[in-house]
């Protein structure tokens, strides 16, 4: 079984929270190995680096939006609310293209409204 580079194992190990390491490493040690079995020892490696950098991110992520909806400090619907907005705000980001398609046909919707709401039936 061929080894994920040592080097990112090395920083996983120390990014990522003793809670989540074992299960975080493992699972990446398992699609590098098949990964380096059928795409090649290389292509692996790339796909090991990406995600070194990606997935401690997107793990913490959706542990700190459990925690968010499980807080009993009162305010957890508007702290789920901040974070889903928060969300939001970043994959609309991501696609700059369909967010202003969704803006254009929104503003489209709403520009119309009134023409249809008034318009006679007969």
């Amino acid at each position: 079984m061929t080894r994920p580079p040592a080097f990112a194992r090395w920083l996983l190990e120390r990014v990522v929270p003793k809670h989540l390491r074992d299960a975080l490493i493992g699972d990446l040690e398992e699609r590098y190995a098949t990964m380096s079995a059928t795409k090649g020892t290389r292509a692996a490696n790339r796909w090991f680096g990406r995600e070194r950098c990606c997935s401690p991110r997107t793990r913490l992520i959706s542990v700190t939006a459990q925690a968010l909806t499980r807080s009993n400090n009162g305010d957890s619907f508007m702290s789920a609310l901040q974070f889903d907005l928060r969300f939001a705000w970043r994959m609309l980001m991501r696609r700059p293209a369909f967010t202003a398609l969704a803006v254009f046909t929104l503003a489209l919707r709403s520009a119309a409204w009134p023409r249809w709401r008034h318009r006679r039936v007969r």
